[in-house]
């Protein structure tokens, strides 16, 4: 079900809204899993807790890369574990969700995204990338549409500390140079020409 060589990526922080409740969700974008039964273990910020505590079987990932999808099925789970968090309970009606993605998206990655809510159970989907997701509900009545107000939950993927991702990319850079002998001068002179 899962591949055992899945690179951990930097979590994206995603926060959910929930209209009438405000904000009740702040989670990282982790999943902890059973190697051997594929059993979830944990999502969001329980997960993030036992990263460096766990037993060989249990691994903690993250299925979003720079807060796209870069592994599907578990982004999936993630997403369904957290609505139902969000809300308390398995959902009797699959809600309507609109999402806050991170900015620069293809087209791929947005399809992408939109299948792995689909799957998560979401009845309709809207991208909203013209509010943050804090002021969505808050600047609904006079920016949008009516047909917005069907969407009673809305899901933020975002960074607090974008630093980390830049971290990630250079680290990822690092290791590439490492493998292809490129010396730590020459990367050095190579970022020089990019600034």
């Amino acid at each position: 079900m899962y591949n055992s060589d899945i690179i951990f990526y930097e979590p994206a922080d995603l926060v959910i809204y929930v209209r009438g409740r405000g904000l009740v969700l702040k989670e990282k974008s982790l999943l902890a899993y059973d190697v051997a039964t594929t059993k979830v273990l944990a999502v969001g910020n329980e997960a993030e807790r036992m990263i460096g505590n766990t037993p060989e079987t249990v691994r903690v990932l993250s299925p979003l890369r720079q807060g796209i999808i870069a592994h599907y099925h578990i982004a999936m789970l993630l997403f369904r574990a957290l609505i139902h968090k969000a809300l308390g309970r398995k959902p009797l009606l699959k809600p309507g969700i609109a999402v806050c993605p991170p900015a620069g998206m293809n087209e791929i990655e947005v399809r992408a995204l939109q299948d792995a809510l689909y799957q998560a159970g979401t009845k309709e989907m809207l991208l909203c990338d013209l509010l943050p997701p804090d002021q969505f509900f808050n600047e609904m009545p006079d920016r949008f549409p009516r047909e917005y107000k069907k969407f009673p939950i809305v899901l933020g993927i975002t960074k607090d500390e974008p630093e980390k991702y830049v971290n990630e990319m250079l680290s990822h850079t690092l290791q590439y140079a490492k493998q292809a002998e490129i010396s730590s001068g020459r990367i050095k002179e190579l970022l020089e020409k990019l600034m």
